[in-house]
């Protein structure tokens, strides 16, 4: 895996653990998924592995 690889990928996790705290604080998953730009089902989903310790895929 190149640098740049691990970069985008360090940077998509720390979106979506934004996505979840969002979320966890109370925040409409429609309205972060809007803001995030992804489906209210991949938020679920973000949501879902968080509660489960976050494994990562």
């Amino acid at each position: 895996m190149t640098s740049c690889t691990r970069d985008i990928r360090a940077w998509l996790a720390e979106q979506r653990f934004r996505a979840v705290r969002e979320v966890l604080t109370g925040s409409p998953i429609t309205d972060v998924a809007v803001r995030y730009r992804v489906s209210r089902q991949a938020v679920h989903g973000w949501r879902r592995r968080y509660e489960a310790g976050w494994r990562a895929r």
